[in-house]
């Protein structure tokens, strides 16, 4: 068998189809991605427009906010000139301005302390001390190193009496199980090989 075989022949209505059979199923298929790609493009710059207006209201509202810093502090500078000449009409030009300027360091200190205290809370209350002994108690063992190992008579014991470890102590801690880290030294050169 040739290869001709495979191929309809020309004139053959058989085995061959007719460019509009062939050109419909394309053209569907065609408009129906069309419309995807369309659909996802709007979805993209749709997106990318809501985040340009986001970053433009950011920025205006940052903008305003300075501008209304700014006369704020214009306004407080002009609030404390006018308290100053209001109390030299009644003392001295210079004491009346040194009033004024420390009520302003107070204020500034003031909102200091409170910005202070609610970006770091107040640590807990220390445990209340114990009382002192009373007159002619004994005053509490030392505690023991690694070489004694707590078998060394303690002030108050008989002589030639030893101590057991954990009788009257408080437990301790085991090691720990690794070196610590070291940190590397700040005001060393930073090299790269």
């Amino acid at each position: 068998m040739s290869d001709k075989a495979i191929y309809p022949r020309a004139g053959d209505p058989r085995g061959t189809a007719s460019a509009g059979d062939l050109s419909e199923p394309m053209a569907r298929v065609v408009r129906d991605e069309l419309k995807v790609v369309r659909e996802e493009l709007r979805a993209e710059v749709r997106e990318e427009l809501r985040a340009e207006v986001r970053e433009q209201t950011r920025s205006r509202a940052v903008k305003m906010n300075a501008g209304a810093a700014t006369a704020s502090l214009y306004g407080g500078g002009a609030l404390a000139l006018t308290v100053g000449l209001l109390l030299a009409l009644v003392m001295p030009g210079w004491a009346a301005f040194l009033i004024v300027a420390a009520g302003l360091f107070g204020l500034a200190l003031a909102f200091r302390s409170a910005a202070h205290s609610r970006r770091y809370p107040e640590p807990a209350a220390a445990p209340a001390t114990p009382a002192a002994p009373a007159a002619g108690a004994m005053p509490p063992p030392a505690p023991t190193g690694p070489a004694g190992l707590g078998t060394e008579p303690r002030a108050g014991t008989a002589p030639g009496a030893t101590s057991t470890p954990g009788a009257d102590e408080a437990p301790v801690p085991p090691a720990p199980s690794s070196p610590p880290i070291a940190t590397p030294d700040p005001h060393a050169p930073h090299h790269r090989a």
